[in-house]
């Protein structure tokens, strides 16, 4: 990937924007992925209490990033959405 970046840029075509940051961790058993960034307002969908969830990390109500916590089938899909444009994932 990073040489696909490099040769684009040398012949002055636009690069692909950068996937967003992401960090995972096992813990006790359970799988835990903080993709793109931490947003100061929190949507939670699932159950916290059972370890089970997701939550919606927004910043002025565009998603930026997202901890899923048991649910690391989500991370492919949190992955291509938050790699969108900002204006695009308001919806999310």
């Amino acid at each position: 990937r990073l040489g696909a970046a490099a040769a684009r840029s040398i012949l002055g075509l636009p690069t692909a924007p950068a996937p967003p940051a992401s960090v995972w961790s096992d813990q006790y058993g359970v799988r835990i992925h903080l993709v793109g960034e931490v947003g100061p307002e929190i949507e939670i969908d699932g159950r916290p209490d059972a370890r089970d969830f997701t939550a919606v990390l927004r910043r002025r109500g565009v998603a930026v990033g997202a901890l899923l916590v048991g649910r690391p089938r989500e991370l492919p899909r949190w992955r291509r959405q938050l790699a969108q444009p900002h204006e695009e994932r308001s919806a999310a």
